[in-house]
């Protein structure tokens, strides 16, 4: 199995009564990434767990989830050879009423949420981070027209072993430039609800040459990078445009360097000001830094 394929899981946030009953669900994608201090994270989109529209704060359905599910797989031994278990890991979305993610220092005008969780240790689980994947080629930035994927979950869609699809993109707005004044750029693609949350992946085939022309470090063949987070289309119209919205890598970066408590949905919302955008994607803002801890999860067999 690809190892990036690895790294991409379905989302299902969850209503859940007193009782303990799931009485609203939706459905999205995150991936996992792991900090520098070895932290995990899942990865989506805030509008995915707060089931709110982070422009304007109003429901996007019919109700806010307070939890949420993801899969991992569990290594065990079984008559001398190694198998791997699908298990759903279950995750209260709130502690005392107050997020347990963490997001940009902008907040919630960043859609992006990193929300830690930690794995029992006495166990062996198969889990790749995508910052982690040495598939990818560093030094590969977004180009407007190149070819990329966007791996999540259309509809609800997975492929064999409940494992991520693969749908093909196109960079269609120039990466170095911002799309709406924010760290966006647009992908040509047909996606579909399920997919929010999902990362996006650039592809270049060819000789790829990082200082701009033939060198020591030209790379032949096929090369691919983490270009970002996905977080829907820019109109409703499935027959639309067909472009949707990708969050530069840098800010998911921002989001887990230095990300602070997460927002609720509930809250009065005023976008930030007085934000400025460097050059190389780094956000200068006059917002204070966050931090959070790791999170126990539940872990359902299926």
């Amino acid at each position: 199995m690809n190892k990036i394929t690895r790294a991409i899981t379905q989302v299902l946030p969850r209503r859940i009564d007193e009782a303990g009953n799931v009485i609203a669900q939706s459905q999205g994608t995150g991936f996992f990434w792991k900090s520098k201090d070895n932290f995990w994270y899942l990865i989506t989109n805030w509008h995915v767990v707060t089931g709110s529209n982070p422009d304007t704060g109003k429901l996007l359905g019919t109700f806010i989830p307070n939890a949420l599910t993801f899969h991992v797989l569990e290594l065990h031994l079984a008559n001398g050879k190694r198998y791997g278990t699908r298990l759903t890991a279950a995750i209260p979305l709130y502690d005392r009423e107050q997020p347990i993610w963490i997001e940009h220092p902008l907040g919630r005008w960043i859609d992006i949420v990193a929300i830690p969780f930690s794995l029992p240790s006495n166990r062996e689980w198969v889990i790749q981070a995508v910052n982690e994947c040495d598939e990818f080629t560093a030094s590969l930035v977004p180009a407007v027209s190149m070819d990329s994927f966007v791996v999540g979950f259309p509809q609800g869609l997975a492929g064999p072993n409940g494992t991520s699809i693969w749908k093909r993109a196109s960079v269609a707005s120039e990466p170095e430039l911002n799309y709406d004044s924010r760290p966006i750029f647009l992908v040509d693609t047909a996606t579909r609800s399920g997919m929010s949350g999902s990362p996006v992946l650039i592809k270049d085939s060819g000789i790829h040459m990082p200082s701009g022309e033939f060198g020591d470090d030209s790379i032949f063949g096929t090369n691919m990078n983490f270009a970002g987070v996905y977080s829907g289309r820019v109109d409703d119209d499935p027959m639309g445009v067909q472009l949707g919205r990708v969050w530069k890598a840098a800010t998911l970066a921002e989001v887990v360097l230095h990300g602070i408590p997460g927002s609720n949905p509930n809250d009065h919302f005023v976008p930030p000001q007085d934000i400025m955008f460097l050059p190389n994607g780094v956000t200068a803002t006059r917002y204070g830094w966050g931090i959070s801890s790791t999170k126990p999860l539940d872990i359902i067999p299926q």
